[in-house]
């Protein structure tokens, strides 16, 4: 939408995956990655007026082998030469190895290209053991991986070398921190 030249790599499943990728395509996004049988996963989330309640479904995916996880590592490591900024997220298919952001932030740093995780869990902790360049966690993922969701104290915790860290804090908005500097947007 503002005239950069993007790719999208991903894991494109069955007729869902081929309805993703025409729609990325229609946008003028490259669209690249291995193709899978079983359709990509669909996730709703079900808004209501209490802030807490909202609903999320959220189907597992399809199944990928240790072929499937190579052929996207590979396509990775090609495609980080020609990128700019890497910007990687979401959660992993089912079959997926618990390093696998861990694996793609060590090539990012190989090639030197800056890059940000925007991921959970296991795949979150695990990424942050190499110290990417840049983060995006919310405060539950916060809570989660530092034991408090205090801007201020979960950003004394994170290491030096994450240049870019965003977190972001439902009504009270985004923190962002960049080395140094440290801004909020509020929400209204």
């Amino acid at each position: 939408e503002m005239g950069e030249d993007v790719s999208l790599l991903a894991f494109w499943g069955g007729e869902t995956g081929k309805w993703l990728r025409k729609q990325c395509e229609h946008r003028n996004i490259r669209c690249i990655g291995p193709e899978l049988e079983e359709d990509n996963r669909s996730c709703f989330t079900i808004k209501t007026n209490i802030e807490s309640d909202d609903t999320e479904i959220l189907e597992a995916g399809p199944q990928i082998s240790f072929g499937d996880f190579k052929k996207f590592i590979h396509t990775f490591e090609e495609e980080t030469k020609r990128a700019d900024v890497i910007s990687m997220s979401g959660s992993w298919p089912p079959g997926a190895p618990d390093f696998a952001y861990a694996e793609l932030i060590k090539m990012c740093k190989n090639a030197a290209k800056p890059h940000i995780l925007d991921a959970g869990g296991k795949q979150m902790q695990l990424a942050m053991e190499k110290k990417p360049y840049g983060i995006h966690i919310n405060t539950a993922e916060a809570q989660e991986l530092f034991g408090t969701s205090n801007f201020h104290e979960v950003f004394a915790q994170i290491p030096n070398e994450i240049k870019v860290v965003a977190l972001t804090a439902g009504k009270d908005g985004l923190f962002l921190k960049k080395e140094e500097a440290l801004l909020h947007a509020g929400v209204q």
